[in-house]
């Protein structure tokens, strides 16, 4: 009699381990799918936000480029002015040169002139004329930088502005 009930405690005991084996099967593979359904979620969001921030960073390279392409034609039209500006420099210190020996040749005549009349043979208007020549021509290398600088920059700012 002890015997048949040590089996159904025995049957019992085997149904219950197979019901608790069969619940954890179960619930583990949810588990398991689950986070494999998490993992493929994390999966796609890595990849949208890597092909968002690859296109982003193919933008800003490209908008670079733009940029670094004006910022080049901006600094060769500046150096272009400022050979220019060097040459008219150049030529109005040789035309001042030149009427600064046209000024001296007139006073060197007008004082040969004046000292066989007995006559003060320096020429005030000469040494105005020569004066006012040298400081126009500081003036005006002065005016031909500034404008330069001012274009120079004026054409940066408006080829730098990014329109949003």
């Amino acid at each position: 009699m002890f015997g048949l009930s040590y089996i159904r405690i025995a049957i019992a005991l085997a149904v219950v381990v197979a019901i608790a084996g069969a619940a954890w099967k179960l619930h583990h593979t949810g588990v398991v799918s689950g986070r494999a359904e998490i993992q493929a979620q994390w999966d796609k969001d890595i990849a949208v936000r890597t092909s968002a921030a690859l296109v982003a960073s193919e933008k800003a390279r490209a908008t670079e480029q733009v940029l670094q392409t004006k910022v080049a034609r901006i600094d060769h039209d500046f150096q272009v002015q400022k050979t220019l500006r060097v040459a008219a420099d150049n030529r109005t210190a040789d035309s001042l040169q030149r009427l600064e020996t046209v000024l001296a040749t007139a006073s060197k005549s007008d004082s040969s002139t004046s000292a066989t009349s007995g006559t003060d043979g320096a020429d005030p208007r000469n040494t105005i004329i020569g004066e006012c020549s040298r400081q126009l021509v500081t003036l005006d290398a002065a005016y031909g930088r500034l404008v330069g600088q001012a274009t120079a920059l004026q054409q940066y700012a408006i080829s730098v502005r990014v329109t949003p």
